[in-house]
């Protein structure tokens, strides 16, 4: 029931102006929203949450979609993990910075100084590259997995690491966060279960960012020097050392510039950006 004009769209019966900065637009979305799929959290970002939300966007000529609006950024994560599995860091070290391997491998040479620019990176599409906002990330650690999305934010954006590694590092692609995780449930899971629970039956089920797969996180523990968290399998979050390897998905921050110019968010209808 939706119609695509060269700037606008109609959700749920009204118009949205395509040439809204790109924080405007999903404000306008969560005002149309019917079924609480996009909500603002505590912390004033605007978030996607559910089985299926319409939140699908053409990134890279792959499919993507979108976290949300976080801390100021229209934030992509790609809808499938990559082929390959991939070693988070070294036997020694949890430190994203020094670089961690996922680190080296999902982004050019200036980010770091590394020798050579990342496969990921030298494979991305021309356009996508240039879409990217180079931005700062915050790398402050955990101390626990049994803590709620909204913790794990505070604690993500804290000043805490191991062995006082540095807790910011600006760049093009990361992982998602724990609270980006934990957010993209169900109110019903996210208000009232701790990171460590979210195995259970209403949580994996309205959770769109849950693949039953091993997925490396962004964040480190704080306690241990090698160990990093993940979500597990069955959909619950823990930590693990560095130097195993679980499936990642690269995650980006949007340049304001770039604006949705079509689609609606539909896994065979998704936002065209440029």
């Amino acid at each position: 029931d939706s119609t695509i004009y060269l700037d606008r769209c109609k959700v749920s019966g009204e118009e949205v102006d395509y040439t809204y900065g790109q924080g405007e637009i999903l404000k306008v979305i969560q005002q149309l929203d019917k079924d609480d799929s996009i909500f603002m959290d505590e912390y004033g970002n605007i978030r996607y949450r559910g089985i299926t939300p319409s939140n699908y966007i053409r990134f890279n000529k792959e499919t993507w979609r979108i976290i949300g609006y976080i801390d100021g950024y229209v934030k992509l994560i790609r809808a499938d993990k990559l082929s390959n599995s991939r070693i988070w860091g070294d036997s020694s070290s949890n430190n994203w910075t020094r670089p961690s391997l996922v680190m080296s491998y999902l982004n050019p040479v200036d980010v770091n100084l590394t020798e050579s620019d990342g496969d990921y990176w030298i494979n991305l599409d021309d356009e996508a590259r240039l879409m990217i906002e180079k931005t700062i990330w915050k790398l402050g650690g955990l101390s626990s997995y049994s803590i709620t999305p909204s913790q794990a934010y505070m604690d993500e954006r804290g000043n805490n690491s191991f062995n006082h590694q540095l807790t910011e590092w600006e760049g093009y692609i990361g992982l998602m966060y724990p609270s980006d995780y934990g957010y993209a449930a169900s109110s019903e899971c996210s208000s009232s279960q701790i990171l460590t629970n979210y195995n259970n039956e209403i949580c994996t089920t309205t959770n769109w960012l849950f693949l039953h797969n091993n997925e490396w996180l962004q964040t480190s523990a704080i306690g241990n020097a090698n160990h990093v968290f993940y979500v597990n399998s069955t959909g619950y979050m823990s930590s693990d050392h560095a130097n195993h390897s679980y499936a990642i998905r690269p995650v980006v921050n949007l340049k304001s510039a770039v604006r949705i110019v079509g689609g609606i968010g539909k896994e065979n209808d998704p936002f065209q950006i440029k």
